[in-house]
């Protein structure tokens, strides 16, 4: 039996791996894709191979705690993700697991390795790592262990920090969850720039939805999730049946730009980026690039905003905001952190009567956290659910 809680914002890294030294037994725990893999082998033959693989989970690196339990009764193999269990029995001839090598938790030094598929180790938090014998019941916490130096447990310890508290910034990428169609973040900057530049990370199973958006003439603000006004020139980047598009009006002129990548609602973090300036426009997702050359005369307002309440802008469009989650949010070289924001819109007016360059306001949005649910699984959805 192998308990740990986990809590990560990368989607691929080897958790846990031990195998045997006189056999081909192995035990093998990844993160693929932000679902949980379990890889046991307890022998093969060349007539019939033992290696079984089990899928729990998904979403899982929402930079939250999850608990994980692994229990092995003979071929019956169970694994529980927080409160999602699988159970699957063992393709193996064998009934014993025998793993009297090295146990490696967080990662593995060879990932040639029999069992292991995801070449990076593990970033992220652990806590509470115990593994219990199957022979004598005892619990060995691991970390435990690791940080009193216990030699006869032949513990390694490689580049880890042990003993502290899960609070390093550096594995905090501050998410963003617009969990409505009404959430949104307003963001004011200083008028009258000749580009836009907007990088964020994305993730959501919704195929549709305004990601972000601006009235090019007054008002003018940028927004994630709303409908444009008709009768001003404005920019909406949206979440079109999965595909990302740009669409920008000028002086009556209106250009959309589509990017070739589709199905970017499968719930795994997207690279999502755009620029605008008088004679370029670019969207790129995952660092693959959609170019068109373009003349504008573009100067920016002072009004942003990522995800916003469709009743405040015009009904050319029926679209609604984005739902799901940001991270990473970078305007113009400056990234946006959660203190930054405020819910209260009148604490940053200035005396001018207009908000603060560079003030954030929330409306609906949940800071530093990822809270999405895969309602498709562990049951898979069917016929478009």
């Amino acid at each position: 039996e192998l308990r740990l809680r986990f809590k990560t914002n990368y989607p691929n890294g080897v958790l846990f791996y031990a195998k045997g030294t006189q056999n081909n037994d192995y035990l093998t725990i990844e993160l693929r894709n932000g679902s949980i893999f379990v890889g046991i082998d307890l022998g093969s033959t060349p007539e019939r191979p033992g290696a079984t693989v089990i899928q729990a989970g998904s979403v899982l690196d929402d930079y939250q705690w999850h608990d994980l339990a692994i229990i092995r009764y003979w071929k019956n193999v169970s694994v529980k993700i927080d409160q999602t269990v699988v159970y699957e029995e063992s393709q193996s001839a064998f009934n014993s697991l025998d793993l009297d090598g090295k146990l490696y938790v967080g990662g593995a030094p060879n990932h040639m390795e029999r069992g292991i598929t995801v070449r990076p180790n593990f970033q992220g938090c652990l806590e509470n790592v115990l593994y219990i014998s199957p022979s004598t019941n005892a619990i060995l916490d691991i970390l435990l262990n690791l940080q009193r130096q216990l030699p006869f447990y032949g513990l390694e310890q490689g580049r880890v920090g042990s003993g502290a508290l899960c609070e390093d910034d550096s594995l905090n990428m501050h998410s963003y969850t617009f969990k409505t169609f009404d959430s949104y973040l307003e963001v004011f900057r200083k008028p009258g720039a000749t580009s836009i530049d907007v990088s964020f990370q994305m993730r959501t199973f919704e195929p549709n939805g305004i990601l972000f958006y601006t009235n090019l003439s007054e008002p003018r603000y940028f927004m994630v999730g709303i409908n444009d006004v008709p009768d001003q020139d404005f920019l909406r980047l949206f979440l079109d049946e999965g595909q990302l598009s740009c669409t920008v009006q000028l002086n009556g002129n209106k250009r959309t730009v589509r990017h070739r990548r589709n199905n970017l609602h499968d719930g795994q973090w997207h690279e999502i980026s755009l620029l605008l300036t008088q004679y370029r426009f670019n969207i790129t997702v995952d660092y693959e690039p959609e170019f068109s050359n373009t003349r504008n005369n573009l100067s920016t307002t002072d009004r942003f905003t990522f995800s916003t309440n469709g009743d405040q802008v015009n009904r050319e469009t029926t679209m609604n905001g984005f739902v799901g989650c940001l991270r990473q949010v970078i305007m113009s070289g400056v990234q946006i952190l959660p203190r930054d924001i405020t819910n209260n819109l009148t604490a940053i007016i200035a005396n001018d009567n207009r908000p603060r360059t560079g003030s954030v306001v929330n409306h609906g949005v949940l800071l530093d956290a990822c809270e999405m649910f895969d309602r498709c699984t562990p049951n898979p959805c069917r016929h478009g659910g």
